[in-house]
């Protein structure tokens, strides 16, 4: 396997993903040694992490019989095993989700929020702090750290920067 890049999102093979999600009884209580246990226990939820949005998709859409039959019978043991009334539990967590809408959303506040700021040179954290305090989303209050738009403000994405210069350039010429 090759080594993951540093991006938005690195998925594995179908087969890597279906091995890692059906460990062994050895591969997890039976390790004695507790670093590889750790790292097979976090194989195993990276794997589910990656199969449950898959088999959620197919379930919504109703075309589970269009979704490859080892991927089905996984999601669908462990539906039976966590014996939840045969719903699948939420992902671990990780990284968050790629809202793009959401995220030009507030990068473009930043730049808004900049572009009001007196004098020549602009602060970008005291802009950052504004949004953070301030951020309106779909007519909807979002409390969002100033941290997490931080990171959504400074994606070093080629496209992600071209796709906000577009979209600032949009909104220029549509302001009178």
């Amino acid at each position: 396997m090759t080594k993951p890049r540093k991006g938005p999102k690195y998925t594995r093979e179908l087969g890597t993903l279906l091995r890692d999600a059906l460990p062994t009884w050895w591969e997890l209580e039976g390790e004695l040694d507790p670093r590889k246990r750790r790292k097979n226990e976090r194989a195993y939820e990276l794997a589910m992490d990656d199969l449950l949005p898959i088999y959620n998709h197919h379930e919504r859409l109703g075309t589970l019989h269009e979704l490859d039959p080892q991927v089905r019978i996984v999601c669908e043991q462990w539906k039976q095993r966590c014996n939840r009334a045969g719903v699948l539990p939420k992902r671990k967590g990780g990284r968050p989700s790629v809202d793009e809408h959401r995220n030009l959303l507030i990068v473009v506040a930043v730049e808004e929020a900049l572009a009001a700021q007196k004098g020549k040179r602009k602060n970008v954290t005291q802009a950052i702090q504004h949004v953070s305090h301030t951020l309106v989303i779909d007519g909807k209050r979002v409390h969002m750290p100033p941290a997490t738009i931080r990171d959504i403000y400074y994606n070093p994405d080629p496209e992600w920067r071209r796709a906000v210069k577009v979209e600032l350039a949009c909104r220029k010429r549509k302001s009178p």
